[in-house]
């Protein structure tokens, strides 16, 4: 899910870790809910997985899979685009 939205995201809660994976930020954050991720592209595009972890170390596993797997998804539709 892409939010193009111009304000900034509203995380309700805890943010437990945010650093750099293949130049996104992945953001892990606790609410009642539990841990989640969010990830910002380069260009500002926010993604949101909607998964909820019960702990902060497995949801940065799954943030930096996650993340690998939508910037390759990224680099199949820029070759798409290319011809």
């Amino acid at each position: 899910m892409t939010d193009h939205n111009l304000e900034p995201p509203k995380i309700e809660g805890i943010i437990c870790l945010i650093t750099n994976v293949f130049g996104y930020t992945l953001l892990v954050f606790k609410d009642r809910h539990g841990y989640q991720i969010d990830a910002i592209a380069p260009n500002g595009d926010r993604y949101c997985l909607g998964e909820i972890f019960y702990s902060a170390a497995s949801a940065e596993a799954k943030g930096r899979k996650w993340i690998e797997d939508l910037r390759e998804e990224e680099d199949e539709w820029e070759l798409d685009s290319d011809e």
